[in-house]
């Protein structure tokens, strides 16, 4: 699975309004970044050519250069088990490019908030609702062998008596 960094996925006013929210929730958050990252699966490893075309593609949203912060991070990504519909046609779109050897790309937000202190579970359990949707989207803060392209077999059918 090839990881390609992106663009900032919100404008400086929003990002301000974030960063207002936040701190409505705990006032010694100092800074938040915010940017696309984009996951690519793939038949084969791809050629420099290739991965350029691919990089030049995902350049759009608040093409600004990122401010790297240091702090907690969060990764927000669809659902597993689902595609997203950015997904389905970003990938038909790479493939009218002509690269082929691209099976999907998915698209995922990465937050970095940074606080004067340590975040606790309970300070982290307040923020994510703030980051994503959570019918279609869920939270990732370990991305250690994060996969969003695993497959699964089915799991069989089973039924559950209603009325008896």
């Amino acid at each position: 699975m090839l990881k390609i960094s992106g663009t900032s996925a919100l404008s400086d006013y929003r990002l301000k309004q974030f960063i207002k929210d936040l701190q409505a929730i705990d006032a010694s958050i100092d800074k938040v970044s915010a940017r696309f990252v984009h996951f690519v699966d793939a038949e084969k490893t791809l050629s420099k050519a290739e991965i350029a075309q691919l990089e030049r593609l995902t350049t759009y949203g608040y093409a600004k250069p990122g401010t790297e912060i240091k702090g907690q991070a969060f990764l927000v990504i669809p659902r597993p088990g689902t595609i997203s519909p950015w997904s389905s046609k970003a990938s038909e779109i790479i493939e009218h490019c002509g690269l082929t050897a691209v099976k999907r790309i998915e698209r995922a937000v990465e937050y970095t908030i940074s606080s004067d202190s340590k975040m606790s579970s309970t300070l982290i359990a307040k923020i994510k609702p703030l980051i994503h949707d959570r019918m279609t989207q869920t939270v990732v803060e370990d991305q250690e062998g994060l996969d969003l392209f695993e497959q699964h077999d089915p799991k069989p059918l089973q039924t559950v008596a209603v009325c008896e």
